[in-house]
């Protein structure tokens, strides 16, 4: 998948291929840092969204906040929860995980 590279991702093992990923990941997570928000935020979230990434999350480790979109039937990416603090949120798909931006500080 020529898109950048997420801070993480998650995609079937059975989708890699020795060199790369030529599908779409499941889930792809940015992790934001003065010097790529705007990419991460801009261009990067575009190009996930026109690839078919179902799940996109964006972690903002000096606030703490975490932002979680899941892309439309339209081909792109609609907020779901925008957390802070001690607020948590599960989410469900791809794997279920439940999110909490404070325990980014500890």
């Amino acid at each position: 998948m020529r898109l950048g590279r997420p801070d993480l991702l998650i995609a079937p093992r059975a989708s890699f291929t020795d060199a790369e990923l030529p599908v779409a990941p499941l889930l792809a997570v940015e992790i934001l840092s003065p010097s790529t928000w705007r990419r991460d935020l801009g261009s990067k979230r575009d190009a996930y969204a026109a690839a078919g990434v179902r799940h996109y999350c964006v972690i903002a480790p000096n606030t703490p906040s975490i932002t979680v979109f899941q892309l439309g039937e339209d081909g792109a990416f609609r907020e779901e929860a925008h957390l802070m603090d001690d607020q948590t949120w599960t989410v469900r798909a791809p794997v279920e995980v439940t999110l909490r931006p404070a325990d980014l500080v500890r």
